[in-house]
């Protein structure tokens, strides 16, 4: 890294001589003193002499640590560190070693294996106009997914916990960077396939470049919204969705339009009936099935009325998506059926009224369905 201004006037100048008592002259263009409480900036021209009586103003001591490389300790230590994960994936017929630690968990040469070459990267060959290390880095969320070899870090890769969500997702990584040197051997493959198993039951959301999104589109990442620039790159948010779980449901009224919800025994959300679909069985014969067995509701498959298929978010399974085919009876109830099977309870709601026990796809998708 170049000097500063400030660092390369101070070299190039060797100060001056013939101060007068009690006074101080200064050759230097530009001089900054820095404390922990206060900043001092005093400019001169090195052709006009500049006299600061020292007793008329105080200047607190700079604090300055220095310490060399070896002698580093905070806040990684030297040598191998005492947690942290070593995966191994293969790459065609080898063995591809992965290291994954928390940043209180690297040590300071892996730190500078993994800066060095995120450096060569992003800023001496992409040219990347943002800053690159941020609070992230520093999270104990995070994790830093690096492929050692001789000459350091071969690749690299950040895994984050994003503080918001986006598209619905918090899982996220980026940083993915490959040693020049070693491109071409599906590298950051085996990064991203190490990454993605550590959340394989979560949707992730990642910014690709543009030019890399085949990479993530081979791990079942897709496309969302347009291109936007990001560090002066062309960018494309890419979702890789979650595990699906494929069920039929039936939208059930009384006759003063109240809507028929169960809750299955040991879950706090209230469903409507349906389930998942036996092997071989359409999702019109699901739905009449899965009505009976928690209801005692008997409807013939083919007279209920298809109102489409909807996606949300699993109610009783984290990190899934329902993807659920909907049913509407051809007539309405008028009396509270006696719970089955699995089911706990069963109840009317209202479906204008929105309560926080009902699952996110009656409230999200199928109320707005009546």
């Amino acid at each position: 890294m170049s000097a500063s201004r400030e660092e390369r006037a101070a070299s190039d100048s060797g100060g001056s001589t013939g101060a007068p008592s009690g006074g101080m002259v200064l050759g230097l263009t530009n001089m900054v003193c820095r404390s922990s409480s206060r900043s001092l900036r005093v400019r001169s021209t090195p052709t006009a002499n500049t006299t600061m009586n020292m007793s008329s103003m105080r200047v607190k001591r700079p604090d300055i640590c220095h310490h060399s490389w070896d002698s580093l300790t905070q806040p990684m230590v030297r040598g191998r560190p005492t947690s942290g994960r070593v995966a191994c994936r293969r790459r065609g017929g080898d063995k591809v070693r992965i290291d994954s630690r928390s940043f209180a968990e690297l040590t300071v040469d892996e730190f500078f294996g993994i800066a060095r070459l995120r450096n060569e990267v992003f800023y001496v060959e992409q040219r990347v106009d943002v800053p690159d290390f941020d609070d992230l880095d520093r999270c104990g969320a995070t994790r830093h997914w690096w492929i050692p070899d001789e000459e350091g870090v071969a690749a690299y890769a950040r895994s984050v916990r994003l503080p918001r969500p986006e598209r619905g997702a918090t899982a996220s990584f980026g940083r993915v960077a490959v040693r020049v040197d070693r491109r071409g051997e599906g590298l950051a493959a085996a990064l991203v396939a190490a990454i993605l198993d550590e959340v394989a039951t979560e949707p992730v959301v990642i910014h690709s470049q543009s030019s890399v999104m085949g990479l993530y589109e081979r791990f079942g990442f897709v496309p969302v919204g347009g291109e936007f620039i990001e560090g002066g790159i062309p960018h494309r948010t890419m979702i890789r969705p979650a595990p699906e779980i494929r069920v039929s449901a039936v939208l059930i009224t009384d006759d003063d339009g109240r809507v028929l919800m169960v809750r299955k025994r040991g879950t706090s959300r209230f469903l409507n009936p349906g389930g998942k679909p036996e092997p071989g069985e359409e999702p019109a014969q699901c739905a009449a099935r899965e009505l009976a067995e928690e209801t005692g509701i008997h409807i013939p498959a083919g007279d209920l009325i298809p109102l489409g298929q909807v996606r949300e978010a699993a109610a009783n399974e984290p990190g899934h998506v329902v993807v659920a085919d909907i049913f509407r009876a051809p007539h309405p109830i008028s009396v509270l059926p006696r719970p089955r099977a699995e089911i706990e309870e069963v109840r009317f709601v209202d479906p204008h009224r929105v309560e926080p026990d009902w699952s996110p796809l009656f409230t999200h998708r199928i109320r707005h369905l009546l």
